[in-house]
């Protein structure tokens, strides 16, 4: 690596983690060369949902922290993905921070349009697990069956991806299960076209301590196919503002439950007035003109 870069005359270079090797790597090469560089977090090091789960021993839990603040206070410039990340990343050390979110491809929006689904759809795209559970939707369409009939007999709910044992039964626990429409693993050309299909697209940020700082890339796409977004998440957390800041739907916390069901009732009777703005940032194209910035930054003050 050290040789390749001094022969091709590279300018910068750029580390992407997790896994956060990567920005030890970078750290080696620019101890040794001297280089500019761009230290990317598309998630968390020590402050990952999973990370208490590690299990890890006080020594192993001291050197990631250690290694963590090396990295952020010799790299040049850091990218985060959020806001809550950005300001976790300065108080840790970093020097300077940009926010550059995922995002939505463009081709996504230029497939051919799709009539929406004759049933009232709700649906869910990837894996639910038991930290994903949304027991509050659940209670909420569960309710909703039982005061109205119309719409319980209108009600699918999509989920396409794997379900947790545990999440199956609380799904028959409400009596939901008829209303279920399992759809395994389908190509991503076919995963679009059931998302614009859709009449409410759901989205669920894991039930975990940096909760508030977590945007699913999954949202970004959802506003791609342009259908209203129903999101269980802390409010007053990034994916709140992002949702929030494009009018691309609702985000509801764990005891929102009426203001949860008044918003599916709305949807559902045509009344929610869904008018997605400024969803354009959030192209990738957009945000490579964001990171191509950054870079040219960081070159000009080598």
């Amino acid at each position: 690596m050290t040789k390749y870069i001094a022969e091709n005359d590279i300018d910068c270079i750029i580390s992407s983690g997790p896994p956060h090797t990567m920005h030890l790597i970078a750290l080696g090469l620019k101890k040794k060369l001297n280089i500019p560089w761009i230290a990317d977090f598309r998630d968390p090091w020590t402050n990952i949902d999973f990370y208490k789960e590690l299990k890890l021993s006080k020594w192993a839990d001291k050197k990631h922290h250690y290694l963590e603040r090396k990295v952020l206070e010799n790299s040049d410039y850091v990218i985060s993905v959020g806001e809550t990340l950005t300001n976790e990343l300065v108080e840790l050390g970093a020097k300077c921070v940009k926010t550059i979110t995922n995002g939505y491809d463009e081709t996504d929006l230029a497939e051919a349009q799709v009539g929406l689904d004759e049933k009232f759809s709700i649906a869910h795209i990837g894996s639910l697990t038991k930290t994903r559970n949304p027991d509050i939707l659940w209670k909420a369409l569960s309710e909703l069956c039982k005061e109205d009939t119309q719409f319980a007999n209108d009600l699918e709910i999509k989920l396409v991806g794997k379900i947790d044992y545990f999440v199956k039964e609380q799904i028959n626990l409400f009596k939901l299960d008829n209303y279920i429409r399992k759809i395994a693993y389908i190509p991503h050309t076919e995963v679009i076209i059931e998302q614009k299909k859709t009449h409410l697209l759901l989205l669920i940020v894991n039930d975990a301590p940096n909760a508030k700082g977590i945007i699913t890339g999954k949202v970004f796409e959802y506003m791609a196919a342009k259908r209203p977004i129903l999101a269980l998440a802390p409010k007053g957390g990034d994916l709140e503002s992002v949702i929030n800041e494009t009018s691309t739907g609702k985000c509801f916390g764990a005891l929102e439950k009426e203001n949860l069901k008044d918003f599916i009732m709305s949807v559902y009777k045509q009344e929610y007035n869904y008018k997605p703005n400024g969803i354009n940032q959030f192209t990738r194209k957009k945000l490579t003109e964001s990171l191509v910035s950054v870079i040219n930054e960081v070159i000009l003050n080598k």
